[in-house]
């Protein structure tokens, strides 16, 4: 909360003019919280190995870098 208090502080000078301030700080604070929770989802998944394990793009990129590969 204090990161979204913070952050309409930095921005008062157009904050100020709103019409609803305290919606622009509710919306901040969402924001805030849905993006660490989708950085917290990340990282769980991929320290619980929830990630897929093949590499598509890896694939590729191994058959290209290849010696034998297609002209």
């Amino acid at each position: 909360m204090q990161e979204a208090f913070v952050r309409v502080w930095e921005r008062w000078d157009r904050v100020g003019r709103l019409d609803s301030p305290t919606g622009y700080l509710y919306r901040a604070a969402m924001n805030l919280v849905c993006s660490r929770q989708r950085r917290a989802s990340i990282a769980l998944r991929r320290t619980v190995g929830l990630e897929p394990k093949t590499d598509d793009l890896g694939a590729v990129e191994d058959r290209w870098s290849s010696p034998g590969r297609p002209a």
